[in-house]
């Protein structure tokens, strides 16, 4: 896949519909919204999957963007702030409850739609696993799998050298040099992309990062 030309065919509609907006202390980045909106665009995906809500900062991304779709927000512990913020969108259903239990039988429920699904909890291993169960279905075309960031201070993280190693031909993942140059800016003087946590010179990284699986 070309992720160049999707990001340049898609970059308009992101600003158009999404920016500015403000990031949560806690959530994606913009740029990294950006990233899952158009490769989810791109595959023309009719439903979208979100499993870890937290203060609701991804699902107004994902609401603004993708205003004419449904959008299926899971958390075992829905907070009340990110049942505020998304208030104000017609698009969106917030379910509390397990996401290993809820996302398959939605799966099952919707096998003639074409299905993006954003796993930002659970984290780490159990994400990948969750992701890679959900990709064996058929009508699921993206999986996005935040916090796969290179490094935490510097201690290369196992989840990232098991989803660098996965057998998936196409994927993608938003610590990529090409996207962060481009994109960044997205992000504005919001310094989280280089803050400690994820970056060192030595090793690179921008931001949590969000690790794609693509049909």
């Amino acid at each position: 896949m070309d992720f160049q030309k999707v990001f340049d065919d898609h970059i308009q509609k992101f600003n158009d519909r999404v920016m500015p907006n403000r990031k949560l202390s806690r959530g994606i980045l913009n740029s990294e919204g950006f990233a899952f909106c158009s490769i989810s665009d791109h595959y023309g995906v009719d439903l979208i999957i979100e499993s870890g809500v937290c203060n609701g900062g991804s699902t107004t991304i994902l609401c603004k963007y993708f205003n004419d779709i449904p959008i299926v927000s899971i958390d075992s512990e829905l907070k009340t702030e990110a049942v505020v913020r998304t208030s104000i969108f017609h698009n969106v259903t917030l379910i509390n409850g397990d996401s290993h239990e809820m996302i398959p039988q939605i799966l099952d429920a919707f096998k003639d739609s074409t299905i993006a699904v954003l796993i930002d909890g659970p984290k780490s291993i159990n994400a990948i696993t969750l992701g890679k169960k959900c990709f064996d279905h058929s009508h699921v075309k993206v999986i996005g799998i935040h916090d796969l960031f290179k490094s935490l201070y510097g201690k290369i993280k196992q989840d990232r050298v098991m989803f660098d190693k996965l057998d998936i031909p196409n994927r993608f993942i938003t610590d990529n040099p090409e996207f962060v140059s481009t994109f960044k800016y997205l992000d504005g003087d919001d310094t989280g992309g280089y803050h400690p946590k994820y970056f060192t010179k030595e090793i690179g990284g921008y931001g949590p990062t969000i690790g794609f699986m693509l049909k």
